[in-house]
């Protein structure tokens, strides 16, 4: 998880704005990549509610 909350940061510092066709713009940066150990649990974001169906 703390790998995610770090590349938003760096997504926010460093990231490129660009337009888009909304209107809203957008903020990216180019190759960034996440990795997880799958056997350690899974890598459910919990900086927002997750709904599952089931």
């Amino acid at each position: 998880m703390r790998n995610y909350q770090e590349l938003l940061k760096y997504v926010i510092d460093c990231g490129t704005e660009t337009a888009d066709r909304t209107g809203v713009g957008t903020i990216s940066i180019f190759g960034e990549t996440l990795r997880w150990d799958l056997s350690k649990g899974f890598p459910a974001t919990t900086c927002k509610e997750l709904k599952f169906q089931g």
